[in-house]
């Protein structure tokens, strides 16, 4: 094989690997201003239930709807927060009690609709995480790969050409170089090939 041919899947799988880090981020970055949104929601039922309450914290009403606490409705991230929105929906849906029911009736269409935004920009992180981490171990694998291809290559021009370094590395400037550097360079036989980091906190 040439030394591009070698080099070109690397390439291409190192290419399509930095194109999805972009949408990642940007459907992370989605799925956080909704669960914002639904946390703003959550905290506006909170807050209507001290009102009904007289403005006393931990009322009848407020343990009512939130027998925990608000805290604990709205600590959950990812799917675990998609349940609590849900259990709320449906707490608030099955309510008997004057207070409450008033409560869900001002409160639950804009809940309904933070609930159902929070799970479309759920699954549309998920399927973009998905889709950069199984690049990114095409990429790993390709890596592997040209590691293999290249030990291989030198192989044969060792053979073609023994002791003669400087027509080795004309052919294939710096591989062993490079390799051994371990720099951080992008380009294959640098080292600099393996997986991007995840930026920011832990996806759920």
């Amino acid at each position: 094989p040439t030394v591009q041919s070698v080099h070109e899947p690397l390439e291409a799988a190192a290419e399509a690997a930095k194109a999805l880090v972009k949408p990642r981020r940007k459907a992370k970055r989605l799925r956080d201003l909704a669960e914002w949104r639904a946390e703003r929601v959550i905290d506006e039922i909170g807050g209507l239930c001290e009102s009904a309450d007289n403005h006393r914290p931990r009322g009848a009403t407020s343990r009512a709807v939130f027998p925990e606490g608000v805290g604990p409705v709205k600590a959950p991230k990812g799917p675990a927060q998609v349940r609590q929105l849900e259990k709320l929906i449906n707490d608030l849906g099955n309510a008997s009690d004057p207070k409450v029911k008033a409560i869900a009736e001002a409160t639950l269409p804009k809940l309904r609709l933070a609930a159902t935004a929070l799970v479309s920009a759920e699954a549309d992180y998920q399927a973009a995480r998905k889709a950069w981490r199984e690049a990114e171990d095409l990429e790993d694998l390709r890596l592997s790969e040209h590691r293999r291809a290249m030990d291989s290559l030198l192989g044969e021009l060792r053979k073609l050409y023994p002791g003669d370094r400087a027509i080795q590395d004309l052919i294939v400037p710096d591989v062993d170089d490079g390799d051994e550097r371990g720099d951080g360079g992008a380009g294959p036989g640098s080292g600099g090939a393996g997986p991007t980091p995840d930026a920011g906190p832990t996806p759920a």
